[in-house]
């Protein structure tokens, strides 16, 4: 890396690199659990383990719409999908390749932010826009220095990829058909356990479960 080669590699890849890590995922996926949060539609689907749980009509109330809202979007994707001519497919009306496969991961985020969001109104959590911004906005401010983290980590993860290129790509083990290769854990030590950490942190003493 201290090499004329290695030097203008880390100059010119600093941004290339943090788009390789998983910035905007975590971003969104951040924004999603917050809003789950702060609506409270989480902390009462973790009630609904409990035995003697018990809820107010009026969280009970917004819960069904909420609920009634899931299913009318996935009804809405599910047309978008089967329907003859299908817009969500690919032009050959298949899965692979399609806008569904590409765009799963964000469909699924939107789709409980939605679910949050009409919560927090039926619940009486939101009344206005900005009580929504501040609830998509909570987890990823208290989680910002993750982000600083993360640029750290890409550079680092992508300085090995320099040094060893396609070994970095090697299978090291298998778990249940799924591939570990150094890529992966070093992804898994480097982004995913700092990250659950820092929302650990920021939710500690926080995150109640209804009654």
């Amino acid at each position: 890396m201290l090499s004329a080669d290695g030097l203008r590699w880390m100059v010119a890849m600093v941004l290339e690199n943090v788009k390789h890590s998983p910035v905007i995922e975590v971003l969104l996926g951040t924004m999603t659990l917050s809003t789950l949060t702060e609506s409270g539609f989480l902390p009462v689907c973790l009630s609904l383990f409990r035995i003697n749980k018990t809820l107010s009509l009026k969280k009970k109330r917004a819960f069904q719409i909420s609920m009634v809202v899931l299913v009318l979007i996935l009804i809405l994707i599910g047309l978008m999908v089967f329907l003859p001519g299908a817009v969500l497919l690919s032009a050959f009306g298949t899965y692979q390749g399609s806008a569904i496969e590409m765009g799963l991961f964000t469909l699924v985020l939107i789709v409980l932010m939605c679910v949050g969001m009409t919560y927090g109104y039926a619940s009486g959590s939101f009344s206005n826009s900005s009580d929504t911004i501040r609830a998509i906005v909570y987890l990823p401010a208290r989680i910002a220095s993750y982000f600083v983290t993360l640029l750290m980590a890409s550079q680092f993860i992508g300085s090995l990829h320099f040094v060893f290129g396609e070994r970095m790509y090697d299978v090291l083990f298998e778990v249940s058909g799924v591939i570990f290769s150094w890529h992966t854990v070093f992804g898994i030590i480097f982004y995913l356990i700092p990250l659950v950490i820092h929302i650990l942190d920021a939710y500690k003493g926080e995150l109640r479960v209804e009654s």
